[in-house]
């Protein structure tokens, strides 16, 4: 990111994601055998503050993030939730310091959101099934996402100013509602080869349509965590 005069913490988010759960299950063909289950935990990492700062960054989120399976032929799904009884939402929060510039009191420091996760893709053959990586002809990103980091201040979003009982600006606000991450971080979508007639292509997402397939997939969403950024411009971790 372009450094800019005004000085703030860079935040971190990591919001767990899963791949059937209790929440849901993908259905496959009937056998004796009881199938293995999945528990993930959220990691975090606590907040940063900076002596000297013009104010701090933080963000809260309820959002649980599940791959689950969308029909009867194995699309995935991305599905939105909620950790507790409250709309699925994600709220950053810039409070100015004490020492802070009176501009800045009255109107905040322009920032920037973005996304990022580690490095998560599928490996497959034309038809969409999975492959090894040395026999792949498809590799995609499981995830996209509407904003990353490109190195520039250029996604800033606008705040809203909290005031308290006296009509005195508190902190600011600025709220993802469920339709805003919908927005913001989706499944890959992509083309393969109809298997039934090779002259034509498939436009969808991930098709996991046997378990060895799903076996595979949450392989590669072990450990992983999308994570949220907000930024001033001056990335400081």
């Amino acid at each position: 990111m372009k450094r800019i005069k005004a000085l703030s913490a860079l935040i971190v988010l990591i919001l767990c994601t899963t791949i059937g759960s209790v929440y849901a299950t993908w259905n496959y063909s009937f056998t004796d055998d009881i199938a293995d289950v999945y528990g993930e935990s959220k990691v975090v990492v606590s907040d940063v503050s900076l002596v000297g700062a013009n104010g701090t960054f933080t963000i809260s989120s309820n959002l649980i993030l599940e791959i689950d399976q969308r029909d009867d032929n194995h699309y995935a799904e991305l599905l939105f939730k909620s950790n507790n009884s409250d709309p699925v939402q994600l709220v950053i929060t810039f409070t100015p310091a004490t020492n802070a510039p009176s501009h800045i009191k009255q109107n905040a420091v322009p920032a920037e959101l973005y996304w990022s996760c580690p490095a998560s893709q599928y490996t497959m053959d034309k038809y969409g099934n999975y492959a090894e990586p040395a026999s792949a002809t498809i590799t995609k990103d499981i995830f996209v996402f509407n904003n990353v980091a490109d190195g520039e201040l250029n996604h800033t979003f606008e705040w809203t100013a909290v005031k308290d009982g006296e009509g005195n600006i508190t902190h600011f606000t600025y709220v993802l509602d469920e339709a805003a991450l919908r927005e913001a971080i989706k499944l890959n979508v992509f083309d393969v080869t109809d298997a039934n007639d090779e002259s034509k292509t498939i436009t969808d997402t991930f098709r996991l349509d046997t378990k060895a397939e799903h076996d595979k997939f949450h392989a590669c969403l072990e450990g992983m965590n999308v994570v949220a950024r907000v930024t001033d411009g001056t990335v400081n971790a």
